[in-house]
């Protein structure tokens, strides 16, 4: 049975996919594809490989820093701790880069299994 998806503000779930491997141009090979629940606004970016830190540091680039964090970040079957890990780094980068870490302290991961305590 299929749980209840809907949403009532921006940015309450973002949905982040990720694609490839595709023909290499530039050396960048993945596509990584953010998308809005409520506004369908989608951000997509090239990335050399699918590490958690190279998704991380794309999202907080692309998505967070000029949108804001979303309250829920939905992926597909890579997992909730996959998501914790890419969460983790981004809060890590943030932190390098001298961005106010508390812009990911919203952010929840849910897998296919729900979202995690």
């Amino acid at each position: 049975m299929f749980q209840d998806m809907r949403v009532g503000a921006p940015m309450e779930r973002l949905h982040l996919d990720l694609t490839g491997p595709h023909p290499p141009v530039s050396g960048l090979t993945y596509i990584c594809t953010a998308m809005c629940a409520f506004t369908k606004l989608a951000v997509a970016w090239p990335i050399r490989d699918k590490k958690a830190t190279t998704v991380a540091k794309g999202l907080m680039e692309r998505v967070v820093l000029p949108l804001g964090a979303p309250r829920m970040l939905l992926t597909t079957t890579a997992g909730s701790s996959r998501t914790s890990y890419a969460m983790n780094s981004a809060d890590s980068w943030a932190q390098r880069s001298r961005r106010p870490p508390s812009a990911l302290l919203s952010v929840m991961a849910a897998s296919k299994d729900g979202i995690p305590p």
